[in-house]
């Protein structure tokens, strides 16, 4: 590829990030979010605590930095924000990996246009989420890989092994990507891994990449540590951790069996997404390169059947690599229409990129709710009113987990340690209801596993929730409604 039509590519890159980028901002959470994780990874980096297992120690490190580094916005915002920057930059790495394929520009950016403005994608690009990062982790690795293929440098092989190793500290779903990868890069030169440099260079990208982990042993064996998970860096607990030993028992045959499961997918991760997924499956039909077809279909095949075995209720976001399959093989399908159709000439050219627009514009249109504003602006309201209420010098109670990490989130970034606001989750069993009963009554302790200590005496209950309220009258205990969803413990 010559200098001038690099610089082009570099040019279509960078419109496509800020247009991404435009979208995300425009669309982006406004502060602390009541949804799946999200509350944890929008303080948790910043604290430097540890997140939930896996413990994604790359992210929590990149979110501590931009956190700090960021002067605007709540620290909840610049976490939201920072998963908007990934997703603009995945949106530009698969346009880059496209290209690297031969795409014409007009379809690989349409393509890569299209990605990132679907439903599910969007969705998690405006708020703190890890699977951003994970995709455009992913799409590095198959851009240098392809450039590797097409140039045969070694420095893209060995760039596509360090960003490999460097991803394995962030999601260990990156695995499933390694046969596909394993099959191209074979399939290209048998002798490239056997090299007794690349070899070398491999293995210490795989040691650094699995030695971020060792970010979780300082901070589970830290006594100061302000959020973790654990109070142990023993070799069996770090296992464990790292390995989501607590998510193994999701995995199994569906029940109901396999068509049931897709009725689910379709459910939860959306029609569009769901599409593109099985569009990866032709992607050795849909491109030129045979090879760089068969890698990408296997990995969306692949991380199709993981989404049918793993048994979790929020499986979207593991279809994202499947879905950046189907967006290489939707550009090599209309690469493939436009030959078929001769589109030649100024005005042919003009034709195309005029077609190539009008998904993703639609998309965009179309799409923008997935972004769910409205929520996320109840989601902050529902946070501020509830902290508001309670003033300071209190104490939350209740089950639900994302309102858990919510208020942490408050606790730790919004002031709420100042004002002495604390959080202790736990289900309204009788032992519970008693600890918490007693400790209203200063007969006793609260000690809450995730932040190393105990709650300070002498604070006022509050319950979150109906669930704790309920079990607490039935237990006999006064209980008197201060907000919508908020009662105070007598």
């Amino acid at each position: 590829m010559t200098e001038p039509r690099r610089g082009r590519d570099t040019r279509w890159g960078l419109a496509l990030c800020a247009a991404l980028g435009i979208a995300y901002l425009a669309t982006l959470s406004p502060g602390i979010r009541v949804e799946t994780d999200v509350g944890e990874l929008q303080f948790v980096g910043y604290v430097l605590g540890t997140a939930h297992p896996t413990g994604y120690p790359l992210h929590t490190a990149l979110s501590w930095a931009f956190t700090h580094l960021i002067p605007v916005g709540s620290v909840a915002w610049r976490a939201n924000l920072l998963s908007a920057l990934f997703a603009a930059l995945a949106g530009g790495a698969l346009f880059g990996a496209l290209r690297s394929l031969a795409l014409p520009r007009a379809p690989a950016a349409a393509a890569a246009a299209c990605f990132g403005l679907l439903p599910t994608w969007w969705r998690y690009a405006v708020m703190a989420e890890v699977y951003t990062l994970h995709v455009l982790l992913l799409g590095l690795v198959w851009w240098a890989l392809f450039l590797w293929r097409r140039r045969r440098e070694r420095r893209w092989l060995w760039a596509a092994i360090a960003i490999y190793g460097l991803s394995l500290g962030h999601h260990l779903l990156i695995g499933l990507c390694l046969p596909g990868i394993a099959l191209l890069v074979l399939g290209t030169d048998r002798r490239a891994l056997s090299q007794p440099a690349t070899l070398a260079w491999g293995l210490a990208w795989i040691a650094l990449g699995l030695g971020q982990y060792g970010y979780l042993a300082w901070r589970f064996g830290d006594p100061d540590a302000i959020f973790a998970f654990r109070d142990s860096a023993s070799p069996k607990v770090l296992w464990d951790y790292a390995s989501g030993a607590v998510f193994h028992g999701y995995l199994g045959p569906p029940e109901g069996g396999a068509l049931a499961r897709l009725r689910a997918l379709l459910d939860q991760a959306g029609g569009q997404t769901l599409a593109a997924c099985f569009l990866g499956l032709a992607a050795p039909l849909a491109l030129r390169d045979r090879l760089a077809g068969a890698a990408l279909g296997l990995t969306a095949a692949l991380h199709l059947g993981f989404a049918v075995v793993y048994g979790i209720e929020d499986i979207g976001p593991y279809l994202f690599p499947a879905a950046w399959a189907g967006a290489a093989a939707g550009a090599g399908g209309l690469t493939l229409a436009a030959r078929a159709l001769a589109v030649r000439g100024p005005r042919g050219r003009l034709l195309a990129l005029g077609a190539a627009l009008a998904a993703p514009a639609w998309m965009a249109a179309s799409n923008a709710d997935a972004a769910q504003q409205e929520q996320a602006r109840a989601d902050a309201a529902w946070v501020q009113r509830l902290t508001d209420t309670a003033g300071s010098d209190a104490v939350f109670v209740l089950e639900d987990w994302e309102a858990a990490v919510a208020l942490w989130a408050h606790h730790y970034t919004e002031g709420g340690r100042e004002r002495n606001l604390w959080v202790y989750p736990a289900k309204p069993t009788p032992e519970a209801i008693d600890r918490v009963r007693a400790y209203a009554a200063g007969r006793g302790g609260l000690t809450v596993a995730e932040q190393r200590g105990d709650i300070p005496e002498g604070l006022t209950v509050y319950c979150v929730g109906l669930d704790w309220t309920r079990a607490l009258k039935e237990a006999g205990a006064r209980v008197s409604p201060a907000t919508p969803g908020l009662t105070r413990l007598r």
